[in-house]
Formats: structure tokens, sequence, C-alpha cells
């Protein structure tokens, strides 16, 4: 409670990361209004990515194919970092745990960027298209798994810096795989490419608030969670429309070698005709 009246207070905030606190002094009642119009918003968040993950498991026990393994990994990384970032994870799976509420941030991070590095690895078919590329990858791979097992013992703030500084990189990486696929006929790399730049847009709205260019609102605080979701449904959309695809081009297949085989059948019964009439 305070009293009426002009007051003075002061507040420390001592933190091993980025430091965002904007100050809002709510009364009790705009407080809970705050809270149960906020609290939808993350829940409905974290619901769009918990259907998605149950969506590409079972298309993976439907289909066998493996582009849906490093998705659904890459959702529930990305999924658990998140829930760790907006600290409830520490307020719902794991309250006790303090050491690991911190520790888990930059872990799962590294674990979300390396299913996305084989996910993108598989998505735009480096394998075949880029061996070099290909390479690249598995250097990528094993650069974050070291990191991984880093933010366990190192601690949170040069875990969280370390990872964040080869983010950057890694990024303009992947949209140049991207660009690379597509130049080279890859049908999917679009849909990579514009998932790639929901998510960057979000992401840019969100740190253009943190450091006070644009101000506190609905797109700026939501931008980031909103273009990762954007991002994952495009990727979705963009493996179902390779799988149609690929089966598109499997029944053409069928269809052309159905009619060779047709063909060879008359010409040998014709064949056969000919050397019994002789």
């Amino acid at each position: 409670p305070i009293p009426p009246g002009s007051r003075t207070y002061y507040l420390r905030v001592q933190s091993t990361s980025n430091t965002s606190l904007p100050i809002i002094l709510w009364s009790q009642l705009d407080f809970f209004d705050e809270v149960s119009t906020e609290m939808p918003l993350l829940w409905m968040f974290y619901g769009i990515l918990a259907v998605m993950f149950l969506y590409n498991v079972i298309l993976f026990i439907w289909i066998r194919e493996k582009d849906y393994v490093y998705f659904s990994l890459f959702i529930i990384g990305f999924f658990l970092f998140r829930m760790g970032y907006n600290g409830l994870a520490a307020q719902f799976l794991w309250p006790e745990q303090t050491w690991w509420a911190n520790a888990c941030i930059p872990f799962f991070l590294n674990l979300t960027i390396i299913s996305m590095i084989l996910f993108s690895r598989r998505f735009l078919k480096i394998d075949s298209l880029a061996p070099r590329m290909y390479r690249v990858f598995l250097g990528l791979i094993i650069i974050y798994a070291f990191l991984a097992g880093y933010s366990l013992v190192g601690g949170y703030a040069s875990a969280i810096r370390i990872s964040l500084a080869i983010a950057v990189p890694l990024l303009l990486f992947l949209i140049f795989a991207g660009f690379y696929a597509l130049g080279r006929g890859l049908r999917s790399a679009r849909f990579y490419l514009i998932a790639w730049l929901a998510f960057l847009v979000g992401s840019i709205l969100n740190v253009l608030r943190d450091f006070g260019v644009l101000p506190v609102m609905f797109l700026t605080t939501w931008g980031q969670q909103i273009g990762s979701a954007l991002q994952i449904v495009l990727f979705s959309l963009g493996l179902a429309d390779r799988i149609r695809t690929v089966s598109a081009e499997n029944e053409r297949l069928y269809t052309e070698m159905k009619s060779i085989n047709e063909e060879l059948t008359r010409e040998i019964d014709e064949k056969n005709r000919i050397g019994v009439s002789l």
C-alpha cells in the first residue's frame, strides 16, 4: 500500500544478461486485468507450438520422413527455450530448481539451433545440391553441441553471449543456403526464406523495443512470438508442399513406366504373333 502524497523509491536490479525493465505502477485491479490479457496470449502461442509439434510427430509416424523428426525437435526445443525465457518454465515446470532455470535457457537455445541446422540441411537438400556446404553444416552442429554442454558448466552470462554472437553469422549462412537452394531450382526454398523473413521482422521489432527505438506496444512486445509462430507454420507448409511435389513426381514416373511397360508388352506380343505365323 502506498499512502497519498509524493514518495521516492529506489530499486536496484542486477542481471547477468540483457536487462529490459519498463517500470509500471499498477493498482491491484489493473494488474489482474493486465495478467488476464497477457497470459491467454502466451498460452495461445505455446498451444500453437504444441499442436504443430504433435502434428509433425504424427506425420513422421505416418510418412516416415526424417525431415519431420528434425522439425519436431526444433519445435519442442524452441517451446522449452521460450518457456524458460518467459519465466513460465521456472514457474510451472521446475519451480524449485533455480540453477536449472538459468542454465536451461542457453541449453535449450543451443539444442534448438542444432535441430534447425539438421532440419535446414535436409529441407534444402544440401547434401546433394552443395556437398561443400554440407561440411559447413556438420561443423556448425559440432560447435553448438559443444556450446550446449558448456552452458551447463560455464555459467549463464558467457554461455548466452557466445551462443548469440555465433547465431548472427549462422542466421546469415542459413539464409544464404536458402537462396542458393532457390537458385538451384528447389521449390521448397521459397517457403524456407519467407519463414525466416517472418521471424526476422518479429525479432527486429522486439529488439528495437528493447533499445528504446520503438515504444512498448502489442507488435513490439509480441513480435518475436508472432514471427516464430508464422515461421513454424510456413516451415510446415513447405514440408507439405515438398511431399506433394515428390508424390506428384512419383506418380508421373509411375505413369510413364506403366506406359513403357504396356508398349513393350504390345511389341513382344506382336513379335510372338509374327513368329507363330512364320
